[in-house]
């Protein structure tokens, strides 16, 4: 495996195995990273003979020192074997004493200090109750604040459609945006931390809204229409490869942008004569009037 982590643990009980997670470490052919608890390790001193922790600390400061100068020159590692996964494998499979090192994991994302961050929160972090969790990640707090802006007064927000509107889907859809000028303008957003199977559904149930929007414009005589399905940054593998398929494919009739681009959208409405979706479906006797 070219890219792994491996979580290391400190190990209180031979017979049982109990043990706490205090570090990890990660290695691509070019990058290597590793960070320890300090506060996971003044737990262990609890539970330990102080002199045992206190060796253990210093092996683990090593080990990030060590790791640290190969930072500095991007490369050098690849060619230490004690970086490697077949390495690791082997110190895993005979770490019997103090220090337990779990099996390499092979992971496909790339190994970015984002990631690595995110790694150390999941498998270090999260164990030991007296650390906050990581918040979760979704895009949706960005989203309202973008929404606030002025322009999006003029438009539908947070504007659910319906099937008796759009033939194309068989339940309400929640948009977080969309208006009409000479076209409809519309924006909804995908959390690619969801995993890669309910990121696919996400965009094939976007892709059937828009294809139904485009049908209704096309009988109303409008133009086809402009269509963002926003995303943050993903840290999946698998998730990561369908951004770049679906920028790719032309058959999907929207633009997949990052969410950084959501405000742009303000200075279009502000630009141009936009009204609410729902009224034009008033206006068309598409829905009945509000009473």
């Amino acid at each position: 495996m070219e890219a792994f982590y491996c979580v290391i643990y400190v190990r209180f009980n031979r017979a049982t195995d109990e043990k706490i997670a205090v570090g990890l470490f990660a290695s691509t052919p070019n990058w290597v990273g590793f960070k320890y608890s300090n506060e996971k390790l003044n737990v262990a001193k609890k539970l330990l003979p102080a002199a045992l922790v206190d060796d253990l600390r210093y092996n683990l400061v090593t080990l990030e020192k060590s790791t640290e100068a190969y930072r500095q020159n991007p490369g050098l590692f690849s060619k230490d074997k004690k970086y490697s996964a077949a390495e690791w494998t082997y110190l895993s499979h005979n770490s019997n004493g103090l220090m337990a090192i779990a099996e390499p994991k092979e992971t496909h994302a790339p190994l970015t200090e984002e990631v690595f961050h995110m790694l150390f929160q999941n498998y270090v972090f999260d164990l030991f109750d007296g650390i906050p969790k990581p918040k979760e990640h979704s895009p949706r707090n960005k989203v309202k604040e973008v929404l606030k802006a002025p322009a999006f007064k003029k438009i539908d927000t947070h504007y659910n459609v319906q099937p008796a509107v759009i033939p194309t889907i068989l339940v309400p859809h929640e948009l977080d945006f969309i208006g009409k000028n000479g076209a409809f303008l519309v924006g909804d957003t995908v959390n690619v931390h969801s995993g890669p199977a309910r990121f696919e559904s996400k965009v094939f149930a976007y892709s059937r809204i828009v294809g139904g929007l485009k049908k209704l414009a096309a009988k109303h005589g409008l133009k086809s229409g402009t269509y963002f399905l926003y995303h943050d940054s993903p840290t999946d593998g698998t998730v990561i490869d369908l951004i770049k398929r679906i920028g790719k494919d032309k058959s999907f009739e929207f633009t997949l942008q990052h969410i950084d681009h959501m405000p742009e959208v303000a200075s279009t409405i502000e630009a141009h004569n936009y009204t609410t979706f729902s009224s034009w479906l008033i206006e068309q006797g598409l829905v009945a009037q509000p009473q």
